[in-house]
């Protein structure tokens, strides 16, 4: 395989997959080890290489948690340990289940009244709306417009999300989790896309964000569940495999509304374009330290959208403004960043209940480090440290830790 920049590795991988690595000329198993150096191997690195997970993981028993049982999150994975969340609190879609590995929905007549107590492990704490968060953050929803292509083959419909290099991780703990969907390198790119684009897979991710999305994305989501609903009530296309129920009907729930500090939406929206900023001035008369965070969005997506509504909401809840940048150039853009000590606070605040999972946990971490120098005054009398965390910072990190997905 090719090797990886020796600057680079990863500490502390957990053995949690195995996964099939396919090229031109072989076909090959890799187990990943614990503390696993990328260093000496370097999956999918070369565009040719796809990485398959071969079966999904427990639900209720991922990763060990510190959360006390007896007092989950609203928007814990599921209400209960084994169970998704899918509806309103009404229960108008019900509680989903896990049948062969696949999330469905029960009919009106098969709803569960009992609910197990609440496992002590959790998998990521809301990760319907983080998922949602990372989606319309980084990710595409793609629905065919034709049946078959040109030369007579099958148009498939897929939901894709691209990591950065450096967050390989998480993406294929993610495509575990989900228990569907490959990885492939993204050409001449230092970037991953996770791809779902199987029936079980896209009704899993369609069920776990479904009524989580707050953008223009919801348009697209409508439309895919609508030719899942066309799919699933007929046996031609996308084969079901005996996991879905004949007949089922997905709802098409309404755009997330509710205030952003209730569940992971933002979390993941981070995940995929913030950045925690750290800025030393110290070769004017006056020296300067400041930090922040940054968060910027093309003004009009590609399907045509405007993005103002989402960045508004996220300028909102930190107590800052919109501003508009890049306005004489081809792709305009509208930009938010922290510059108040407040501002910076509620983040932190909110992203302490609704972690980070990637690579940009550690500069969230250094960052926060940095931002107890300013609340206790003290950022002037520290400036040796505040320059040496941000050296490492962002695109200067060599060195990742991932011991907080064990």
């Amino acid at each position: 395989m090719p090797a990886l920049n020796l600057a680079v590795c990863w500490d502390i991988f957990y053995s949690l997959f195995n996964y099939i690595v396919k090229d031109n000329q072989q076909v090959t198993l890799i187990t990943i080890l614990s503390e696993w150096n990328l260093n000496d191997c370097a999956p999918g690195l070369s565009i040719d290489y796809y990485f398959y997970c071969c079966t999904p993981l427990p639900f209720s028993s991922f990763l060990r948690s510190s959360l006390p049982p007896s007092s989950p999150p609203k928007d814990y994975f599921g209400p209960s340990a084994g169970e998704e969340e899918g509806g309103d609190e009404g229960g108008r879609t019900g509680v989903l289940r896990r049948e062969g590995g696949l999330l469905v929905l029960p009919s009106g007549n098969d709803r569960r009244e009992e609910r197990p107590p609440v496992s002590t492990y959790r998998p990521f704490l809301c990760l319907g709306s983080y998922l949602a968060g990372l989606i319309e953050g980084d990710g595409s929803i793609n629905i065919p417009s034709t049946q078959r292509s040109s030369v007579g083959k099958l148009n498939y419909p897929s939901i894709q999300i691209v990591f950065q290099a450096k967050d390989f991780p998480l993406v294929a703990i993610l495509c575990r989790l989900i228990g569907e969907g490959s990885i492939s390198k993204k050409k001449q790119s230092a970037a991953y896309i996770y791809t779902i684009n199987s029936l079980q897979g896209i009704v899993t991710l369609v069920q776990l964000i479904n009524g989580k999305i707050r953008g223009g994305k919801h348009n697209k989501l409508n439309k895919l569940i609508d030719y899942i609903n066309n799919k699933t009530s007929s046996s031609y296309g996308l084969q079901p495999r005996g996991l879905l129920r004949p007949g089922l009907i997905l709802e098409k729930l309404p755009l997330d509304t509710s205030p952003l500090q209730n569940n992971g939406w933002l979390a993941g929206f981070i995940e995929a374009d913030g950045c925690f900023q750290v800025r030393t001035s110290l070769t004017s008369k006056q020296r300067r330290l400041g930090i922040s965070f940054e968060l910027s969005q093309a003004r009009i997506t590609q399907q045509g959208y405007s993005t103002l509504e989402v960045m508004e909401m996220i300028a909102s809840f930190l107590k800052i403004s919109v501003n508009n940048i890049r306005g004489e150039r081809k792709h305009p853009q509208y930009r938010i960043r922290t510059s108040s000590l407040r501002s910076n606070q509620i983040l932190r605040d909110y992203l302490e209940k609704y972690p980070l999972y990637g690579s940009k946990l550690q500069d969230y971490k250094d960052w926060c480090q940095i931002l107890s120098y300013f609340e206790m005054k003290t950022h002037y009398q520290n400036v040796d440290n505040i320059c040496k965390i941000k050296s490492q910072m962002n695109q200067y990190r060599t060195v990742f830790l991932w011991d907080h997905l064990v």
